[in-house]
């Protein structure tokens, strides 16, 4: 089963009318994520009855909480695995609420996660243990609800986000000094090619919505392919993702848990990100009032890289971008 990919599934959920029958709709949906062909969008009698359930965080459409409601359905099948049983499905559904943020589906994926009967299974997106978890903490815990994960799972089930920044907490005015230690050698990969470091977070998203390789990605960004391995090169120096052999991409445990580009609540995560690239961290910067000046920044550049002279100067302008958009907080 090949993965469909999210803006075909979003638009064939915009393009539904009202619904009636969720049942058939979350059927319709399953077999949408199978590779089947897009179900024809029906339409209901006037005095249809549309069940009153949470709805999806995509936007506040009815067709968004038909959406949603069809996702939680379908994963409630998976309780009972007599019903509902195939992991590659259960991945790509995970990977669905990951990206609407579908809080109501947290009830399932915890009665999931807590019984056990997908342990150790691996969907497209890694192991569904793992991914159970980032849909919940994507969707928000409270105290209370990660104190009982922990107790049931007998482990800190928060692991990997246990340093990341709270989306409430406001972005650093400055950056934490490097420790005392010999310089890296950085190679030519790790210096950024690309002016805005948005363009890049556009990149990870389409890497987590099933773009493969750089030939995928420069017809769906309508950029050069020469443009597109810029473009996946900065990425790769974020931590993000990684490029395979034959040039494919593999999202990092980092790339999966960034929120997506479009999630304001995400802008924290995404500022840190660009404020962890070590040069962005070599430059010292204290704010938008000490910004360096292009000169220091090939400075930095010719002691901190092999690059020519030609290439520096090339370089230090999309780095200074960088340097600009990480002082303006990200925006």
């Amino acid at each position: 089963m090949d993965q469909v990919p999210i803006s075909t599934i979003v638009e064939w959920a915009r393009a539904l009318g009202p619904v009636g029958d969720l049942e058939q709709l979350a059927d319709d949906l399953r077999e949408l994520m199978r590779g089947a062909e897009p179900p024809q969008p029906g339409t209901t009698a006037d005095d249809a009855v549309v069940d009153d359930l949470p709805g999806a965080l995509l936007d506040t459409g009815a067709q968004a909480e038909q959406l949603g409601d069809a996702v939680c359905l379908l994963l409630q099948r998976f309780l009972s695995p007599a019903r509902e049983g195939d992991p590659r499905l259960l991945s790509d559904l995970l990977h669905l609420a990951l990206r609407l943020r579908l809080t109501a589906a947290k009830e399932s994926i915890a009665g999931l996660l807590i019984g056990g009967a997908y342990r150790g299974a691996e969907g497209l997106h890694g192991s569904l243990d793992d991914q159970m978890l980032k849909v919940l903490h994507a969707c928000g815990l409270g105290e209370d609800e990660r104190a009982l994960l922990r107790e049931l799972l007998g482990k800190d089930e928060d692991t990997s986000s246990a340093d990341a920044p709270s989306a409430e907490e406001p972005a650093p005015s400055s950056l934490p000094a490097e420790p005392d230690a010999a310089p890296r050698i950085l190679t030519g990969d790790q210096v950024p090619q690309v002016n805005d470091p948005d363009q890049v977070f556009a990149f990870i998203d389409a890497v987590k919505e099933g773009i493969g390789d750089r030939r995928a990605y420069a017809e769906r960004a309508r950029v050069s392919i020469r443009q597109a391995d810029f473009v996946a090169r900065a990425a790769a120096a974020l931590g993000m993702i990684r490029v395979e052999r034959g040039g494919v991409f593999e999202v990092t445990e980092r790339g999966a848990e960034l929120p997506f580009a479009d999630d304001p609540t995400g802008r924290v995560a995404r500022h840190q990100a660009v404020g962890c690239h070590p040069l962005i961290r070599a430059l010292g910067l204290q704010g938008a009032d000490s910004l360096p000046s292009l000169e220091q920044i090939g400075e930095l550049l010719s002691t901190r890289t092999e690059l020519g002279p030609g290439t520096i100067r090339r370089r230090a302008q999309a780095l200074r971008r960088w340097v600009e958009w990480w002082a303006s907080g990200g925006n």
